[in-house]
């Protein structure tokens, strides 16, 4: 008797402009019914609502505004993480968990404390779910930055409440940086490293199908 199929359960990590959307997109298509789960605007958006006003940099949050943010991201990763174990037979499609966070802690006057994510990662490890950071060069991070920035520019304008220099090239850059280091200290046991400074669709969609076809 044939073994049902083990579920999956993959979080996509990595910078803007790296290929996130478009990877998960491609996960959908190779793991059909998938439930998927979308952490987007991290800590600017949650930061404006907490404090009912816009921050151009995040240093300007007060301390008691940053702890609340913190406290109420990791209350939702533990919420997302005890569905996944309530639902066995699903298959979940994650864009973004805790090595944003960590990204977006180091930004944040450096509160950062590896103890803050063990749990979590036990938790992965548990699950057995796979981390797929998507990186990219110098090169391709400037140029897709100069295209986003101006693409979003002229479609929200200056009402869209996200600062600029959060999605500027040096921010960026930063972050990309910042995930990899994460990734070099994180102790998921599935996890992969993809550059997509020189794939297109065709490429990305064959590293992924063989990730899958790995795992």
């Amino acid at each position: 008797m044939d073994l049902p199929p083990k579920r999956k359960i993959i979080i996509v990590e990595g910078v803007t402009n790296a290929g996130k959307s478009t990877a998960v997109d491609i996960l959908n298509r190779q793991i059909p019914g998938a439930t998927q789960i979308k952490f987007s605007d991290y800590y600017h958006k949650s930061l404006q609502r907490a404090a009912g006003e816009v921050f151009t940099e995040f240093s300007e949050a007060s301390p008691e505004i940053t702890d609340q943010v913190i406290r109420s991201n990791k209350e939702r990763y533990q919420y997302t993480l005890q569905l996944i174990r309530n639902s066995p037979l699903d298959d979940y499609l994650i864009e973004r968990l805790h090595f944003t966070d960590y990204v977006y802690l180091s930004l944040l006057a450096n509160k950062i404390n590896p103890e803050m994510f063990r749990d979590t990662e036990d938790q992965l490890n548990q699950l057995e779910a796979l981390v797929l950071l998507l990186t990219l060069n110098d090169e391709t991070l400037l140029r897709r930055s100069e295209e986003t920035l101006s693409h979003r520019t002229r479609r929200k304008g200056p009402s869209f409440g996200i600062p600029l220099h959060i999605l500027s090239y040096e921010s960026n850059r930063r972050k990309r940086d910042l995930y990899l280091e994460f990734y070099e200290k994180s102790s998921v046991r599935k996890k992969m490293l993809v550059d997509t400074s020189r794939m297109d669709y065709v490429g990305l969609t064959n590293s992924i199908r063989n990730i899958i076809t790995k795992k």
